[in-house]
C-alpha cells in the first residue's frame, strides 16, 4: 500500500484557531456581498463572539396583509457600526493597495494541504493599515448610524439553499440582544406592526467595535476560503467520480491509471473518493417516495459486498489515497463508514491507519471522543431505533480504553 500522510484539520489547527474561524465566518453575514468578496483574503476581518451578538430564528410574520415565513435577525447597533467602519476601511485599503489581496494557491507537503502565497508582499502592510484605518474612522470619522429595520425577499435558488422567502434584519442600540427583546420584536412583527425605532444617527462605543477585529494567519485564511482554494478537479478526476458513482471497478482502475487524483474532493464538495466508496449503497441511487420504499430498495438493490468495497478501498489507497483525509467540514472516511457502512469496512480502514478521534473543523466539542466514536455509538443505540454494536466493537478492539488517549466527558457513559 502506498499510504500517504493527510492534512488533518484537528491536528494542524488548535481549538482556539478553529473557534476564531467559526466566529469570523459567522460575522461575514454582517457584510453585504460585495464587501464579503473584498474581505475574503484580507488578513484582518470582523469576528463574532462566543456569546453570539446576533440572534437568528424563523417566524411567520404579517407582511403586506399576508403571513410569510421570515428569517429574523436581531443584532446590536455597535455590530452594525463596526461593519460600516470595516467596509469603509476596506475600500480605503483597496484604493491604496489595489493588489494587496492578490494571491496564489499551492500544494503543501501533506495530502489535501493548500497554502496561500501573496507575491507582492503587501498583505502584511495592508493588514496593519486596515487596522489603523479602522481605528481612525472609529475615532475621528463621520460614520454615524441609528436603529433600523430592513426586510428583503429572497429568490428561490434551490431546495437545498432556500429556507424562508424573506429576511428581516433589526438593529437595536443594545449591547446584547436578550430573549425578552427577541420575544417583544417577534410579537410586534407577527401583528404586522412597525417596530418602534430610534433612527437618530450616532456613533457607538469604538472599543466595542474594535473588539470585533481579528488578525488571521495564512492557514486560517485557507480554512475560511476553502471553497475558493481547494484543488480543482481535472477531467480524469471527474471520470474517477463517475466510475465511483456507478461502482464500475474496471473504470475506476482506468481512471487511476490515467492519473486521477485519489485524494480529489467530489464534485459536490462533500467528501473524497474513499468517502464515496465506504458509504456506497445502490439504494441511495434509486428514485424513492418514502422510507418504506427505501427499505424495499435496500433488499432489491443490495449493492457491492463489503469484500468488493474493500477491494476498491485498496485500489485507491494503493494509488496514494490517504485514509484520514477529508475536506475541513466533512467527516473522514472512517466516520462515514461507522455511520453508513459495515464492521468489515471499519476494521479494514482501521488496519490502514484510520484515526477514530478526528473531527471536522466546525465541531465545537473537539476533546470529547471523535466523529467515528459518536457515529458508531449512534449505530448501536437502541433508543434511536438502532441496534448494531459491531462497528463500536470494531473500534474498541483496535483502540481499547482510553480509546486512543481521547479524553471522554465524565457525564457520558459509552461503555
Amino acid at each position: 500500500m502506498n499510504q500517504r500522510e493527510a492534512f488533518m484539520w484537528r491536528r494542524q489547527f488548535s481549538f482556539d484557531q478553529m473557534s476564531k474561524c467559526r466566529r469570523i465566518d459567522s460575522a461575514r453575514g454582517w457584510l453585504d456581498s460585495e464587501t464579503q468578496q473584498m474581505a475574503g483574503f484580507a488578513r484582518c476581518q470582523l469576528q463574532d463572539t462566543e456569546d453570539r451578538f446576533e440572534v437568528s430564528s424563523t417566524h411567520s410574520i404579517k407582511w403586506e396583509n399576508t403571513q410569510v415565513e421570515f428569517d429574523v435577525r436581531i443584532r446590536p447597533l455597535f455590530v452594525e457600526y463596526a461593519a460600516r467602519i470595516y467596509t469603509q476601511a476596506l475600500k480605503d485599503v483597496y484604493a491604496y493597495y489595489p493588489d494587496f489581496a492578490r494571491h496564489l494557491v499551492t500544494d503543501g507537503p501533506l495530502v489535501g494541504e493548500r497554502r496561500l502565497v501573496f507575491p507582492d508582499h503587501l498583505d502584511e502592510a495592508a493588514a496593519y493599515w486596515l487596522q489603523t484605518r479602522f481605528w481612525e474612522l472609529a475615532e475621528h470619522g463621520d460614520i454615524a448610524i441609528g436603529e433600523s429595520c430592513s426586510m428583503n425577499l429572497r429568490e428561490k435558488v434551490s431546495p437545498e439553499t432556500w429556507h424562508a422567502p424573506g429576511e428581516l434584519v433589526l438593529v437595536l442600540d443594545k449591547p446584547l440582544i436578550d430573549r425578552a427583546t427577541q420575544d417583544e420584536a417577534i410579537a410586534i412583527f407577527r401583528d404586522g406592526k412597525p417596530y418602534p425605532l430610534d433612527e437618530h444617527p450616532r456613533k457607538c462605543d469604538r472599543q466595542l467595535a474594535a473588539s470585533l477585529l481579528a488578525e488571521l494567519s495564512l492557514p486560517e485564511l485557507v480554512l475560511l476560503n476553502w471553497p475558493q482554494v481547494k484543488k480543482p478537479l481535472s477531467e480524469v478526476d471527474r471520470q474517477l467520480f463517475e466510475a465511483l458513482e456507478a461502482f464500475d471497478v474496471a473504470a475506476i482502475q482506468v481512471a487511476l491509471a490515467a492519473g486521477a487524483n485519489p485524494n480529489a474532493i467530489s464534485p459536490d464538495g462533500r467528501g473524497t473518493a474513499l468517502t464515496q466508496v465506504v458509504t456506497y449503497k445502490r439504494a441511495d441511487r434509486v428514485s424513492l417516495n418514502n422510507e418504506r420504499d427505501y427499505a424495499c430498495a435496500v433488499k432489491e438493490h443490495p449493492g457491492p459486498s463489503p469484500e468488493e468495497i474493500i477491494r476498491v478501498i485498496d485500489l485507491l489507497v494503493g494509488s496514494g489515497a490517504a485514509v484520514n483525509w477529508a475536506p475541513p467540514d466533512e467527516r473522514a472516511p472512517l466516520s462515514e463508514a461507522c455511520l453508513n457502512g459495515t464492521a468489515e469496512v471499519v476494521e479494514h480502514l482501521l488496519s490502514l491507519g484510520a484515526d477514530p478521534s478526528l473531527r471536522c473543523y466546525s465541531d465545537k466539542h473537539p476533546m470529547d471522543w471523535g466523529d467515528a466514536w459518536d457515529d458508531a455509538y449512534f449505530r448501536r443505540d437502541p433508543i434511536v431505533d438502532n441496534d448494531e454494536p459491531s462497528l463500536w466493537n470494531a473500534l474498541a478492539a483496535k483502540w481499547p480504553e482510553p480509546y486512543g488517549n481521547v479524553r471522554v466527558s465524565k457525564n457520558t457513559d459509552k461503555s
